[in-house]
């Protein structure tokens, strides 16, 4: 680099993998970036005045460290509690009950969105050197076809292609990441008779996967256009056809329903009419040229490619948080925003989100996750009931006593146990006595002060004496208040 420009005859390009990759390395070269480096070069690559090892350098990438980034992401978040939360409920935007954490690997294809975009808006010249570059591959798999086909289904990928030093290996695992929901996707008749027939097929989960052997048939191996009833019908198989033999095994799984064909292929043998009537919210496809863009926005539902952001991306890709835990029934954006929203000390937020997630640490559950260490599940404040989350919180006889005591003071009734599961669960509170101060402040302080207590026993010996929890609760109500600039309130 000189100042702001660049000196593209000093610049050092070099493979991560350490393979050597003629295509990059030529296309570099007529960018006039001609110094290169992989194993086979006989010098190694300097940075900085260091010479850095170029042949076993980068080795390790091709091993995913995205477990081991995961494992340590979650000791970070969680030192020190018990029982954990899993990372894919983290990893939830915090409108669906998680805390927005960055998943590394979906992350990771995020960012591969600086490259995807202008191939989308551009399949065949998109602007950006290395954008075309990555077009140029996909090209030459298939000359006669978009490159938008390799990119978007993987049976339509050459083998080389398939593995970490892939130099398109992050871009297909980008586009493989977002949800792959095409049942309402429409084609026209030219795009349909292009597709592999794996992407046209359902596979029921107990029978045998689409073999191998027929990742290369298309539909068009199976169906043709007629122009006089401008739909899709079936192609008559002989046994002088190329693929005969396979293509009567796929259509003998098909009539024994261990293959089932999809909605794009039924769609696709419906007269323009017929599919007006039958899906009269589906927009029907014309035209004769190959149009792969009703898939590609089935990937991206209710957003569009040129406007795509990572976070967005993200979002699109929850999915894949398999350990993530959902609410049923499903808690809204709203139910989320007004949690996050009360004003509460950190502590007591972490408390009653843990308390929605289902993870306190009482003694029920303990003993059922370690019952070595902790023989008998019962409360070790009253010894009368096992102590399960509400019994932790709520119905203990002395816990009991100290909401008695806030909710007469703050809202003039004695709560029922309802009462105070509705307000831990849907934040439904009674109106409070003076209405300068949240019922949701009365609420989360009161959790906190219990909260404290209670580890002061376990830890402590300390008895625990309802009348100074509630004297906890007032000390921690008043600060909260007073840091909203509301009135003193003893």
């Amino acid at each position: 680099m000189s100042n702001v420009r660049i000196n593209l005859y000093k610049m050092q390009a070099f493979s991560l993998s350490g393979s050597p990759l003629p295509d990059w390395s030529s296309t570099l070269r007529s960018h006039n970036i001609t110094d290169w480096h992989d194993r086979t070069s006989p010098a190694p690559l300097h940075y900085l005045g260091f010479r850095l090892r170029t042949a076993a350098i980068f080795t390790h990438l091709a091993v995913s460290p995205f477990g081991k980034i995961r494992s340590i992401m979650g000791s970070f978040l969680q030192h020190g509690t018990f029982p954990p939360i899993s990372l894919d409920t983290f990893c939830l935007p915090r409108m669906q009950g998680g805390l927005g954490i960055i998943d590394p690997k979906t992350q990771q294809s995020a960012l591969q969105l600086r490259w995807l975009q202008p191939i989308v808006r551009a399949p065949r010249s998109p602007p950006g050197l290395v954008p075309r570059w990555m077009s140029g591959l996909l090209q030459a798999s298939l000359p006669s076809l978009s490159p938008l086909f390799p990119l978007l289904f993987p049976s339509m990928r050459p083998s080389g292609w398939q593995d970490l030093t892939s130099p398109l290996h992050l871009a297909f695992a980008a586009i493989d990441h977002l949800p792959h929901n095409f049942d309402n996707v429409v084609v026209n008749s030219t795009t349909c008779l292009a597709l592999p027939l794996s992407v046209v097929t359902i596979v029921p989960a107990s029978q045998a996967r689409f073999p191998p052997s027929w990742q290369d048939l298309l539909v068009s191996h199976l169906y043709t256009f007629d122009p006089a009833l401008a739909l899709l019908r079936s192609i008559s198989i002989t046994s002088s056809h190329p693929r005969s033999c396979v293509i009567n095994k796929f259509l003998g799984r098909v009539q024994l329903n261990t293959l089932t064909l999809h909605s794009i292929i039924v769609r696709a043998c419906c007269s323009p009419r017929e599919l007006t009537e039958q899906y009269p919210s589906l927009l029907v496809q014309d035209g004769t040229s190959i149009d792969l863009f009703p898939f590609f926005n089935a990937l991206v539902p209710s957003q569009t490619w040129a406007r795509l952001s990572t976070r967005t991306f993200c979002g699109l890709c929850s999915h894949h948080l398999v350990r993530a835990r959902y609410f049923d029934p499903p808690c809204g954006s709203r139910h989320w925003q007004k949690f996050w929203s009360f004003p509460l000390p950190l502590v007591a937020h972490n408390i009653w989100f843990r308390g929605l997630h289902d993870k306190i640490s009482c003694q029920a559950r303990l003993h059922s996750l370690l019952p070595l260490a902790f023989p008998s599940p019962t409360c070790s404040i009253c010894s009368l009931s096992s102590d399960s989350q509400d019994h932790f919180f709520f119905t203990c006889p002395l816990k009991n006593a100290v909401w008695i005591g806030m909710w007469l003071e703050f809202f003039g009734t004695i709560p029922t146990p309802t009462a105070l599961h509705n307000a831990f669960h849907f934040f439904s509170f009674p109106s409070s006595l003076n209405s300068s101060i949240p019922p949701s402040t009365v609420f989360g302080c009161t959790l906190l002060a219990i909260w404290r207590h209670h580890w002061t026993f376990i830890f402590d010996d300390s008895p625990f004496v309802p009348s100074a929890v509630v004297g906890m609760a007032r000390k921690t109500l008043t600060r909260i208040c007073q840091e909203l600039d509301l009135n003193p309130l003893f």
